[in-house]
């Protein structure tokens, strides 16, 4: 029999100018967030010390800022900021730069179907697997597992049968005979059918095809350690305080709706094409226009797991991750 084995990592994650050295306690470790990393200020003398795992290591280190593109990096110490990732020493695009952008390789470009084509990202025969694949006001039609899709202009009222097929503020959901229609994100109370979750009012969330309530967190915590394997440790702004969330708690939490909107909003403003999906990734567009949006997005929506963590829009939030490790017994 095969057998999973749970394993959290715990730690506490601080943010940019924070302290960052592995002093806090017996348990919990400090961790910088997706947008740090942990290291000397420059200008900054190293004082020496012992932590509590044994290593010599300083105690002025501090969350800096994450590396830009073309900055030089070390991949195995170092994060660049989201949308980049570390290559030959330096920070680099990765599946961040939308169609017409600027680019070198075809790992720059979003999608899956795109490439690099005299310097620039294309989708040279409309073909798309995902609607990353499109451009703006575009989604990806009729894919399947043995055939690709088409890009198709998204429509903002009737039938519809995808769920990005409606153009935002628009989702595809069921209508009052149960067909599917565009109807209004978080439109829907209690007991009203629906078909995804963008469809419910804040603070329900759809279960089993109806919108039913959502049930708070109650029990506080300092890390991830201290919640159920399937729950994480975040910050509660309106209680003011850690407590233990499932998934469908954070994302359908008011303040969590209310940031989603917001990064919506500003990608549709600036004709961003983005995921109509629980996580958002970043690209060139989103990190021009609406990154501050972004950030607060992030921040209290998007459970972060391998290594990046929930971090609440404060300084003094404390906040974790689970690292849930499959290792698998074969007797």
């Amino acid at each position: 029999m095969i057998y999973p084995v749970y394993i959290q990592e715990c730690y506490i994650n601080v943010h940019t100018d924070d302290n960052c050295y592995p002093n806090n306690g017996d348990r919990y470790d400090n961790k910088c967030d997706i947008w740090s990393n942990c290291k000397l200020p420059p200008g900054k003398t190293c004082d020496l010390i012992v932590d509590k795992h044994n290593n010599i290591t300083c105690k002025e280190l501090k969350c800096l800022k994450a590396l830009d593109v073309g900055e030089p990096c070390n991949a195995n110490t170092d994060k660049c900021l989201p949308g980049l990732y570390c290559k030959d020493a330096t920070c680099r695009y990765f599946k961040s730069r939308l169609l017409g952008s600027s680019c070198v390789n075809d790992t720059e470009c979003v999608g899956e179907t795109t490439v690099c084509l005299d310097g620039i990202c294309q989708n040279v025969n409309n073909r798309c697997n995902v609607s990353m694949d499109c451009q703006y006001g575009q989604f990806c039609s009729n894919y399947t597992a043995e055939a690709m899709g088409t890009c198709k202009s998204r429509i903002s009222e009737g039938p519809c049968s995808e769920q990005d097929e409606c153009q935002y503020p628009k989702v595809c959901g069921f209508g009052d005979n149960l067909d599917k229609v565009c109807v209004d994100r978080y439109s829907k109370g209690i007991n009203k059918h629906c078909l995804n979750l963008f469809e419910c009012s804040p603070e329900y969330y759809c279960q089993n095809g109806t919108c039913q309530t959502l049930v708070l967190s109650t029990k506080q915590c300092k890390s991830s350690c201290d919640c159920e394997v399937n729950e994480q440790c975040g910050f509660d702004l309106t209680r003011d305080k850690t407590v233990c969330w499932t998934k469908s708690q954070i994302l359908q939490r008011k303040i969590c709706v209310q940031c989603n909107k917001e990064l919506m909003k500003c990608a549709e403003k600036n004709m961003c094409v983005y995921e109509d999906d629980l996580e958002i990734t970043m690209n060139d567009c989103l990190y021009q226009y609406c990154l501050d949006a972004y950030k607060k997005y992030t921040d209290q929506c998007i459970p972060y797991s391998g290594g990046r963590s929930i971090t609440g829009y404060s300084n003094n939030l404390f906040i974790a991750t689970i690292i849930a490790l499959i290792i698998y017994l074969i007797i």
